[in-house]
């Protein structure tokens, strides 16, 4: 199961992701060019199924989705997770990853 932690840098932070990003995260993926090339989409009335979705795998362990801030205090960039965890292959995946 992978357990959500922060990760701090002094030019980069990941924040797993908690209901106080929603509003923030909505503003940010609001933007259509951001899911072109992707097979969900985030824009407008579906932004609280995605991010139900990405709460729900992380609830569960299947995937811990971290909100991308500049620095530990500055803007909000966007989002990435890991997933598919497999510790006897030492294996992870990095994905569903997104910037405004």
């Amino acid at each position: 199961m992978l357990m959500p932690t922060a990760l701090l840098g002094p030019t980069l932070s990941l924040e797993p992701l908690a209901e106080s990003h929603r509003e923030v995260l909505r503003h940010l993926a609001n933007d259509p060019r951001i899911w072109e090339f992707t097979v969900v989409t985030a824009v407008g009335d579906a932004f609280d199924g995605w991010f139900d979705e990405m709460a729900q795998q992380q609830a569960s362990g299947a995937r811990i989705m971290f909100v991308v801030r500049q620095g530990c205090e500055g803007p909000y960039l966007g989002c990435s997770g890991i997933y598919d965890y497999h510790p006897k292959h030492r294996h992870i995946e990095v994905g569903s990853t997104w910037y405004h």
